[in-house]
């Protein structure tokens, strides 16, 4: 009769040499496959992003692209969402170089398109109660264009895609009151609310850059050397463009109100290394400062009084008309 007991461990040491095998062939390979020549994997130093959007209005269309200033007929641009994202685009950049104009800016966007997308929100809960409570038509079809406009959008910062967002919740409310409008649901007083003042709310909030200038410009300067020779050009680009470095109020001069939708500051080693790399303002870059000026209210007073002033002049010297003699008072000749 055989001890069981004894069986045991020799049981054990076997399957354990048989484990200790299985490791050094394991370690083996692992270290065979680390010698082999493998490229090292590394990705690109940029990365991009695609965006389809869809257009089917005239109306969008227009605050899409905008309208072009006419100088000699006195016409002023309209800015669209192309220049728009291009100006945010500017600002965008100078906020993180902690430039408190361009926060000032960024915030005046913020406050205009939640106003655009409130109106836009009402236009909405108006149409689809219109839809949802209608009893006639079992299914009905929104309005699409044949031929829609459709762009690929690639823009710098993510005020582009706001404009762009809220441009698409327009173009959609406008093809629901179009498609209402047809069918009587709605009347021409109701197309001006539901229609034509958030397009009023949304041309004013690509307009929001308008008045910015892209000008170089740091907190720091204006704490702690208000009187440098960077200053000193600052208020130098302000001037060569008529206007003034503008008043900042305390929270956004300090840093402590910022937009929602803002950049993160870059560190001041950051700030400088890219100042340096950029340089002194160009001439062309100064002479742009002066073209996207816009005419401010007093401004435009002024223009017309100086062309009521001078139509009135032209008016004095036209030849007075000829009077007929009056036949009870002649003077013989």
């Amino acid at each position: 009769m055989t001890d069981n007991g004894n069986d045991k461990p020799k049981a054990m040491s076997g399957a354990l040499g048989k484990f200790d095998a299985g490791n050094a062939m394991i370690n083996q390979f692992t270290s065979s496959s680390l010698s082999l020549n493998v490229p090292k994997s590394k990705v690109g130093p940029t990365m991009a992003m695609d965006a389809k959007f869809t257009l089917h209005t005239k109306l969008a269309m227009s605050l899409w692209r905008g309208r072009p200033g006419k100088p000699q007929q006195k016409i002023a641009a309209i800015a669209g969402l192309l220049r728009f994202a291009n100006e945010a685009g500017n600002a965008w950049f100078e906020a993180s170089m902690n430039n408190p104009v361009a926060d000032m800016y960024l915030l005046l966007a913020e406050e205009r398109s939640e106003k655009a997308l409130g109106l836009l929100e009402q236009s909405k809960q108006v149409l689809d109660f219109i839809f949802d409570g209608q009893s006639t038509f079992e299914d009905i079809g929104v309005m699409t264009n044949t031929k829609p406009f459709t762009q690929e959008l690639r823009f710098r910062c993510p005020w582009g895609y706001v404009g762009a967002r809220i441009l698409k919740q327009y173009d959609d409310i406008v093809r629901a009151a179009l498609t209402a409008k047809h069918i009587g649901f709605i009347s021409d007083d109701d197309w001006y609310k539901l229609v034509v003042k958030p397009s009023q709310k949304i041309r004013g909030f690509f307009q929001s850059f308008d008045a910015y200038l892209n000008i170089p410009l740091d907190r720091d300067w204006l704490k702690d050397h208000p009187n440098s020779n960077r200053m000193k050009r600052v208020h130098k680009h302000y001037s060569f463009a008529n206007r003034e470095l503008p008043e900042l109020p305390k929270d956004i001069y300090t840093g402590t109100r910022r937009a929602k939708l803002s950049p993160s500051i870059k560190t001041t080693e950051e700030r400088e290394r890219i100042r340096e790399a950029q340089g002194p303002m160009t001439n062309d870059e100064m002479s742009s400062l002066v073209k996207k000026m816009p005419k401010r209210s007093a401004e435009r007073a002024q223009v017309r009084k100086e062309h009521f002033k001078k139509q009135s002049k032209l008016k004095a010297k036209e030849p007075a008309a000829p009077t007929v003699p009056n036949s009870t008072n002649t003077s013989a000749e």
